[in-house]
Parts: structure tokens; C-alpha cells; sequence
């Protein structure tokens, strides 16, 4: 089975300085919440350990209107991944504060790098 790592080869073709992680919802709606924001969490790690990558934002996955029990499960992942990665320096959580929203109210670490 092919993971992201078997990609991994272009990040370090590239040599980013900032990634942004746009979640999606095919591996949440099949795994575990915690399953997938610690892969989440070991990426984010790997990038910036390993291909030297300043700022990684992750985006948060959106809700789904009438599906309550999906939704359960992007909270879930929105709080583990608020609980273990927030308080790293390299990583930015964007989480809008609606369908087309922008940066939240304090951007100021990733306006310091756009």
C-alpha cells in the first residue's frame, strides 16, 4: 500500500520553505480520528526534521452540513491536532471561520512568512 512517504522525494526536490496541508476527507471518513492526526503529526514532524521545512499549515478538514456523525470526527482530529501540534514553532493550524474564510484573528506567525 503507497503512503505519503513514497512521495516524500518531491519535498525534498523542491525544497520548500513553507508546506500547506489542505486535509480532505476519504481517510477520515474511514479511519479512526486519531489514527489519521497522528499520521498528520508525524508528517508535519518529518517535514520539518527531515526536509528542513520552516512553516507547516495544516487546513483544517470542513464539515459536512447534515452528516453529525462525520462532523464528530473533525472535531476529534481538530482537537488533537490543536492538543499535540499547536505549541510547536514550525506549524500554523487554519482553521476558517467559515466556507470562504481567510487567516484567523492572530495570523501572525504565518504572516510573517508569506
Amino acid at each position: 500500500m503507497a503512503t505519503i512517504r513514497d512521495d516524500l522525494h518531491v519535498v525534498e526536490s523542491l525544497v520548500p520553505q513553507i508546506v500547506i496541508l489542505p486535509l480532505g476527507t476519504y481517510d477520515l471518513s474511514r479511519l479512526d480520528p486519531l489514527l489519521v492526526g497522528s499520521a498528520i503529526e508525524d508528517l508535519v514532524r518529518t517535514l520539518h526534521d527531515s526536509y528542513n521545512v520552516r512553516l507547516v499549515c495544516v487546513c483544517q478538514t470542513l464539515y459536512r452540513g447534515a452528516d453529525s456523525v462525520f462532523n464528530v470526527r473533525v472535531r476529534a482530529l481538530t482537537k488533537y491536532l490543536k492538543v499535540f501540534l499547536e505549541p510547536l514553532p514550525y506549524f500554523f493550524f487554519l482553521e476558517p471561520p467559515g466556507f470562504f474564510g481567510g487567516l484567523p484573528r492572530d495570523s501572525t506567525l504565518a504572516m510573517g512568512y508569506i
